[in-house]
C-alpha cells in the first residue's frame, strides 16, 4: 500500500517537472511569448503602453419619430401634402432625410422671426414637417445621423426648408409655443428643388389659408395641414352616330 502511494507521488512530481521544463523551453523559442501577447487582456495593455488609440465607439441613431404630416410646395406655390399615412410619410421622409440632416448639421445660430415672416417663407418652394409635438433639434439631428455643430439647444414641433433666393437653404422651425426661428445652412437648395417639382399638387393647404372656412376652422391650429384631394375630371364627348340617319327612316 505504501509502495503504491510512493509511486503515485513520483508520477505527480514527474508530471510537474515535465510541465515546468516544457514552459521553460517554449519561452526560449519565443512561442510562449507570442501566445501570451495575443491574449485579449495583454494585447489591450500593450496597445495602451504603445500609445495606440482605442477604437472609437460608434453609435447609430434610428429615426424614433416620424412626422404626422409633410407638405411639399412647388415653385408656383401649390402643394403636395400627406398626413396620417404612416407608409406614405415614411417613404417621403426617407426621400428628403439626407437634405434635412445636412441642413440641421450645418445650421447656424437661430434668429427669431415673426409669424408673418414664417408664413411668407412658407409660400416659397419648400419642404414642411409637422411632428405633432416638440422634439429637440439635437435629438432630431442624431436620428438623421448628424449633429448640430452650432450648439443650438432649441426644439421644434414643425420645421421647413426653403430657398433664400441665392441657392442656399434656410431652416425655419417653430416650437410648441408658437415661437419661430430661422437659421442659415450650408445645404445646397438646387438638389432639393429639382426633386420637389416631381410631386404633383393635391390641393393641400394650411388652415390659416382657408379663407372660405375661417369661421369653421377658428379653433383649429393655423398650421394644421388640410388636404383637399383634387377630383378627377372626366370629359363627356357626344357625337352623332353614323347610323342615326338610317334609324330615322
Amino acid at each position: 500500500m505504501k509502495n503504491r502511494k510512493i509511486i503515485e507521488s513520483l508520477k505527480t512530481a514527474l508530471i510537474v517537472l515535465l510541465t515546468i521544463s516544457a514552459v521553460f523551453f517554449a519561452a526560449k523559442t519565443e512561442i510562449f511569448n507570442a501566445y501570451i501577447s495575443e491574449l485579449p487582456l495583454i494585447k489591450n495593455l500593450t496597445r495602451q503602453e504603445e500609445g495606440e488609440d482605442k477604437p472609437a465607439l460608434t453609435v447609430q441613431y434610428q429615426a424614433a419619430a416620424m412626422p404626422l404630416a409633410i407638405a411639399l410646395t412647388d415653385s408656383s406655390g401649390l402643394r403636395y401634402g400627406i398626413k396620417y399615412d404612416s407608409e406614405g410619410i415614411r417613404e417621403l421622409y426617407d426621400s428628403f432625410s439626407t437634405e434635412l440632416g445636412e441642413a440641421l448639421g450645418s445650421a447656424a445660430q437661430p434668429v427669431s422671426v415673426t409669424d408673418f415672416a414664417w408664413r411668407r417663407a412658407l409660400m416659397r418652394q419648400s419642404i414642411y414637417y409637422d411632428y405633432g409635438t416638440d422634439i429637440a433639434l439635437e435629438t432630431l439631428a442624431r436620428w438623421l445621423g448628424t449633429e448640430i455643430k452650432s450648439g443650438n439647444s432649441g426644439s421644434a414641433r414643425r420645421l421647413f426648408l426653403t430657398d433664400n433666393g441665392s441657392g442656399e437653404t434656410l431652416l425655419y422651425y417653430m416650437d410648441d409655443e408658437g415661437r419661430a426661428f430661422c437659421c442659415e445652412t450650408r445645404a445646397v437648395w438646387a438638389s432639393i428643388a429639382s426633386e420637389l417639382e416631381s410631386y404633383l399638387p393635391n390641393g393641400a393647404e394650411f388652415s390659416y389659408e382657408k379663407d372660405d372656412l375661417r369661421d369653421a376652422l377658428k379653433d383649429v391650429d393655423p398650421y394644421s395641414l388640410i388636404i383637399n384631394e383634387l377630383p378627377v375630371m372626366y370629359t363627356l364627348l357626344a357625337q352623332n352616330s353614323p347610323y342615326s340617319e338610317e334609324l330615322k327612316k
